[in-house]
């Protein structure tokens, strides 16, 4: 007889639980055996998980309500996800992917299935715009943004929400460090934070971690706010409180122009980023969105109001698709190819 397992986890000792201890509940799992921990999903570095992970057995079948509970981190899913089914035998069941149930079929197919759409977990940014109002309860979402919560007072609601997302840079491998903030591209900080203060925006700033390590700016103000990974559980889980995205050559613009908000285009370093660092998937005129060479472009369309969300043409080009129900849509098709 299988004994069934059920892990919950929430990003601060603030969030509630309760959602998933009722899911888990209701599939079958008592109460001492349910592990809580309440720690960020950056790793597995958690007191419980470990616990947890030292019971599992052949005999044994773990439930998550979601696939994020597990973690956040993709690589470190899946090698947890070999080690619980592969060295540990146990099987794993993820309630609100039913895909995702390894006792379903142990046959080449049906492990073929399971492990195309743990794969595809990376795109399932989809499925958090469903799950947005529940990730609110728990407190991730607006109560960072709207509420602000950096020590500092709160922002109104009136206050527009400006996100700058650069994409990584390769300053690891080759030392060099990208600075969008350096007087090279025009940035003078006096001058940023009287347009910001003009126009009512508050910035957000969300380098990539890797980057994050090597700048010198990490600026926390009322209006200019350096956010990290330690901040959000899942900053893609927020992009529909955000009013005005600002990017160069990251993918958060693919999610963002579905939102159909302005979206401004910061290609700074192009010249160098397509030679020294990584090669672009289109011909960046044909990106669109309002284009910026420097920082007093970027003040000029900032007072000027002169920014605007992607053409209904260029959305459909990337997203044919935009009803929320991507996920759906593709579970359906791979259990109809089981089929």
């Amino acid at each position: 007889m299988k004994t069934f397992y059920g892990y919950m986890r929430v990003s601060t000792k603030e969030q509630n639980e309760d959602r998933q201890r009722i899911k888990l509940k209701e599939a079958g799992i008592e109460d001492e055996k349910l592990f809580l921990d309440k720690q960020s999903g950056k790793d597995f570095n958690r007191k419980n998980y470990k616990k947890l992970l030292e019971r599992l057995d052949s005999k044994s079948v773990l439930f998550v309500t979601s696939i994020d509970r597990l973690g956040r981190n993709y690589s470190e899913i899946i090698q947890q996800w070999k080690i619980i089914t592969q060295e540990k035998k146990a099987d794993i069941v993820v309630l609100d992917m039913p895909l995702l149930d390894t006792r379903r079929s142990k046959d080449l197919l049906g492990t073929l299935i399971s492990d195309l759409v743990l794969s595809l977990l990376s795109y399932v940014a989809e499925t958090e715009r469903t799950f947005i109002r529940e990730r609110q309860k728990e407190g991730i979402a607006a109560a960072h943004i709207r509420g602000v919560k950096f020590g500092r007072p709160k922002i109104k609601l009136s206050e527009i929400f400006y996100l700058y997302m650069p994409t990584f840079r390769t300053s690891s491998w080759t030392g060099e460090i990208f600075n969008p903030f350096s007087k090279d591209y025009s940035f003078n900080h006096e001058e940023f934070h009287k347009v910001l203060s003009e126009n009512n925006l508050v910035f957000l700033f969300k380098p990539h971690f890797y980057d994050l390590k090597v700048l010198e700016s990490k600026e926390k103000s009322d209006r200019f706010i350096t956010i990290s990974d330690e901040d959000f559980d899942d900053l893609y889980s927020i992009l529909g409180q955000i009013d005005i995205l600002m990017t160069d050559y990251s993918s958060v613009y693919f999610d963002f122009i579905t939102t159909k908000k302005p979206v401004i285009l910061a290609p700074f370093d192009l010249e160098n980023y397509t030679s020294t660092a990584r090669k672009l998937y289109f011909d960046y005129s044909e990106v669109d969105g309002e284009k910026a060479k420097d920082w007093n472009e970027i003040f000029l369309m900032l007072r000027n109001k002169k920014y605007r969300p992607a053409s209904e043409e260029s959305i459909r080009k990337f997203s044919l698709y935009i009803d929320g129900k991507c996920s759906e849509k593709l579970c359906s098709i791979v259990e109809e190819e089981k089929v």
